[in-house]
């Protein structure tokens, strides 16, 4: 997934990233405006001026205009500094900003009579469709007929989620981090889907193939969830033994580190309260948070991780629905 915004930051330490700095007037962001392109097979990143390659077009944000340079440039939309343009591999937009816009590549974004969390946008493997969160639950939208199929609002796709061991965070970026070294570790990728923390392990489950994998610091173990193409996994859980998995249909599985799966009889697993972490770079709604060495790291399900040293800063937690 290609993502633009005004608003955010690539993971604080990288270098060359924003990073907030202790000053006497108070703190400050500093540092570049990138466009990230965070998916299922890693995350890379570009400024605004240089634009994103998708599709065989490039998409960029010129003074506010969306800009998309193919056989011929095009002026196919304006984007305000509160909203998030995503592009499709194949080129196609998305923008969120409270409603949702969307349009088949080089094409004018059309409006998608429905409320978005903004940070909720993934797209599919063709790149023919997003899900995104509403506020009636998760939903599957169309990109060229923007026709919608909703998931329950009790089941939300646990997409883009992220789990935490001991200090070692699978999830951002479709990477595992090191967040004593503030730096991704090489190695397997996190696919976007369910996550959970299994040990000093993860269980990780693609939100559209079914497709499965151990994360640890051996070999790679694989296996699949025999769900239907047009379930998903929406939560996950640890119960010591076994990585368990429930679906928006109401199937349950339960996966040995040997990656034996088994269906198990329905299980209801609660869906995570998201923390709001006040700091110095204001009110983030996040899918988690915590201190490794002095640092406060902040991670959310759009895959942005963000970190700073606490003192000189503080922040105050609270839990949100």
């Amino acid at each position: 997934m290609w993502e633009l915004s005004a608003r955010r930051a690539w993971p604080w330490p990288i270098r060359g990233a924003r990073r907030v700095v202790p000053d006497a007037a108070g703190p400050r962001v500093e540092g570049p405006v990138w466009i990230h392109r965070l998916g299922p097979d890693g995350a890379e990143r570009s400024t605004w001026a240089e634009g994103v390659a998708a599709g065989g077009l490039r998409i960029s944000v010129q003074e506010g205009l969306v800009v998309v340079v193919g056989r011929a440039r095009r002026v196919v939309d304006c984007i305000e500094p509160d909203e998030v343009l995503s592009v499709g591999p194949d080129g196609a937009l998305a923008i969120a900003g409270g409603t949702l816009r969307l349009a088949p590549p080089s094409r004018t974004p059309v409006e998608v009579e429905t409320e978005v969390d903004a940070s909720s946008i993934h797209w599919s493997r063709s790149g023919r469709q997003v899900r995104v969160t509403t506020p009636d639950g998760a939903a599957l939208v169309d990109v060229t007929t923007r026709v919608r199929r909703s998931v329950p609002a009790a089941r939300t796709p646990a997409l883009g989620s992220c789990a935490l061991a001991g200090h070692v965070l699978a999830g951002p970026g479709g990477r595992l981090w090191d967040l004593r070294a503030g730096a991704p570790i090489r190695g397997p990728r996190v696919r976007l889907g369910a996550t959970v923390a299994a040990g000093e392990s993860f269980a990780n489950v693609d939100w559209e193939t079914h497709e499965g994998r151990w994360l640890t610091g051996g070999a790679e173990v694989r296996f699949a969830l025999p769900l239907d193409p047009e379930d998903t996994t929406v939560g996950a859980a640890w119960d010591g033994e076994r990585a368990l998995f429930v679906s928006a249909e109401g199937r349950s599985f339960a996966v040995r580190p040997d990656g034996a799966v088994e269906e198990i009889d329905e299980l209801d697993i609660d869906e995570p309260e998201r923390v709001s972490v006040v700091g110095p770079l204001g009110d983030l709604r996040a899918e988690g948070t915590a201190v490794v060495d002095g640092r406060r790291f902040v991670w959310s399900v759009e895959g942005g991780l963000y970190g700073w040293p606490e003192p000189p800063f503080s922040s105050e937690i609270s839990q949100v629905r």
